[in-house]
C-alpha cells in the first residue's frame, strides 16, 4: 500500500507539473470564459443582448404588397407569392401565424422575382404557391434543421380547408372558428424523458470517449518513455508491478477528472455570472438544461466514467510496456482503441434511433468493454431494473481488477523486453512463465 501511494503521488505530481497539461487546462478555461462572457461584452459595446421571447408571441407582423424598396437586406424576411392575387391574400395570414420568427412579406410579383430575391440574399427564403395544393419553397442553403417546409404544409392545408368550407357555404368567420379550435394536452412520462436526457447523455458519452483516448494514450506514452530511458529496470526491481500499474492508471484518471471538473466548473461559473445576458437564447437554454442533471444520474455518470476509464487505462498501460520506442505507441494501442469503439457507436445509434431497449443494446450493456457507454445510455434514456444496473457495475468492477492484475503481469514482462516488439503469442508465453 505504501508503494502504491508513493507511486500515485509521484505520478500526480508529474501530471500537475507537466507544462502541456497545465497550458491545455488554462487554455480551455480561458476559451470557455471568452465564450461565456461574449453576450456581456457584445452588450457593453452596443451590440445588445438576446431578446427573451415568450412562446407563441409573434416577433414580426405580416406585411402586404411588399415592394423591392421595402425588402432591402432584411435576412429575416420570408417572401410569399401566389399564382393569383386572391390566393396570395388568403395565404398571408396563415403563413404569418405559423412563421413568427420571420417577417412574412406578400408580393404580387412573379415566381422569378421571389427566386431572384433569395439568390441575391435579400431575403432568407421564399414561398410561391402554384395552386391550392402545391407550392415551391426557395432557400439559398438548406440547413439540416430547416423545418420550414413542414410548417408551410400546415399553412397550405389551412388555406385549402378554408376554401373548401367556403365552397360548402360556411362563412369565413365560422370556418376560421372551426379550424382555430385549440387543443390542450399534458405530457406525463412515467419513466425517462429521452428528449430532455439526450443532450447530457451524449455529452457524457463523448467526454468518456475523449478521456479514454487522450489520457489512456498518455498512460501508454509515460510507460514507454520510462522504458526507453531504462529507468524502468530500476523501478521494476524496487516496486511491485501491480502497485506501479494501478498507481499510474489511477493517477491519470484523477488528473483527467481534475481537468474535466475545471472545464465544466468554468462553464458553470461563467455561465451563471452572465446568465441574464444569455436570455432565452437556444444556447443558454441548452447550457442551463445541462446543469439540471438529476443527482442520481450524475452518480451513475461518475461510476461508469471511473470504472470505464480504469478498465481501458490498464490496457493502455500494459500495451505501452511492450513497445521499445515512444513513436510506436500510436500503432500499438490501435487494437485497444478498436475494442471500445463498438460501445461508443452502439450508444450513439441507440440514442438517435430510439433503440435503447433492444436486445443488442441490452447484451452490450453487460460486456465490460462496452458497458461504460451502453449501460449509462440505458439508465439515462430508459427505465432499467436495479438488478441489471448492479450486475453491470459488478461485472465491470471485477473486470477492472482482473484486467489490472493481467496488465501488471504484462507490464512486468514487457518493460524488460527491448528490441522488436513481441507478438501476442510471445507475450502470452512470457506472462504464463512470469
Amino acid at each position: 500500500m505504501n508503494q502504491f501511494s508513493t507511486i500515485l503521488k509521484f505520478e500526480l505530481k508529474g501530471f500537475f507539473k507537466n507544462k502541456s497539461y497545465v497550458i491545455t487546462t488554462v487554455l480551455f478555461v480561458v476559451i470557455i470564459a471568452g465564450i461565456m462572457f461574449f453576450p456581456r461584452i457584445r452588450a457593453a459595446f452596443g451590440g445588445g443582448g438576446s431578446v427573451e421571447i415568450t412562446y407563441g408571441e409573434p416577433v414580426y407582423e405580416m406585411v402586404l404588397d411588399a415592394t423591392p424598396e421595402m425588402v432591402g437586406q432584411m435576412n429575416e424576411v420570408m417572401m410569399l407569392g401566389a399564382y393569383d392575387e386572391e390566393s396570395a391574400y388568403a395565404a398571408a395570414q396563415p403563413f404569418a401565424e405559423l412563421f413568427p420568427e420571420y417577417l412574412v412579406m406578400m408580393t404580387l410579383e412573379s415566381e422569378e422575382y421571389i427566386r431572384s430575391l433569395v439568390e441575391e440574399g435579400h431575403v432568407a427564403c421564399g414561398i410561391f404557391i402554384d395552386s391550392q395544393t402545391s407550392y415551391k419553397y426557395y432557400v439559398q442553403n438548406m440547413e439540416m434543421t430547416d423545418n420550414n417546409a413542414d410548417d408551410a404544409d400546415l399553412a397550405m392545408r389551412k388555406v385549402a380547408q378554408l376554401s373548401v368550407m367556403e365552397e360548402l357555404g360556411i362563412a369565413q368567420k365560422d370556418a376560421e372558428a372551426i379550424l382555430g379550435t385549440e387543443i390542450t394536452h399534458q405530457e406525463i412520462s412515467l419513466g425517462k424523458n429521452q428528449a430532455v436526457n439526450f443532450f447530457y447523455t451524449y455529452i457524457m458519452i463523448f467526454v468518456l470517449y475523449m478521456a479514454i483516448l487522450l489520457y489512456g494514450q498518455m498512460v501508454a506514452m509515460n510507460v514507454a518513455t520510462e522504458k526507453s530511458s531504462r529507468a524502468m529496470e530500476l523501478l521494476i526491481t524496487s516496486a511491485k508491478p501491480v502497485s506501479m500499474m494501478f498507481g499510474k492508471v489511477i493517477a491519470s484518471c484523477i488528473a483527467g477528472l481534475v481537468q474535466i471538473l475545471l472545464i465544466f466548473g468554468g462553464i458553470f461559473l461563467f455561465y451563471n455570472l452572465n446568465k441574464p445576458y444569455w436570455g432565452g437564447s437556444a444556447a443558454g437554454t441548452i447550457i442551463g438544461m445541462f446543469f439540471n442533471i438529476p443527482a442520481g444520474l450524475l452518480v451513475y455518470m461518475l461510476i461508469f466514467f471511473l470504472l470505464g476509464f480504469l478498465f481501458f487505462g490498464m490496457m493502455f498501460g500494459a500495451i505501452g510496456s511492450t513497445v521499445s520506442k515512444v513513436e510506436d505507441v500510436s500503432t500499438a494501442i490501435t487494437p485497444a482503441m478498436i475494442l471500445y469503439l463498438p460501445g461508443f457507436f452502439i450508444s450513439i445509434f441507440s440514442m438517435t434511433g430510439g433503440g435503447v431497449d433492444s436486445s443488442l443494446v441490452r447484451v452490450f450493456s453487460f460486456l465490460p468493454f462496452s458497458s461504460p457507454f451502453v449501460m449509462f445510455t440505458r439508465i439515462a434514456m430508459s427505465t432499467v431494473p436495479g438488478l441489471e444496473i448492479a450486475l453491470s457495475v459488478v461485472i465491470l468492477a471485477v473486470s477492472v481488477v482482473l484486467v489490472g492484475l493481467l496488465a501488471a503481469r504484462i507490464y512486468r514482462v514487457g518493460v524488460l523486453l527491448y528490441g522488436k516488439r513481441p507478438n501476442i503469442f510471445t507475450m502470452i508465453k512470457s506472462v504464463i512463465r512470469a
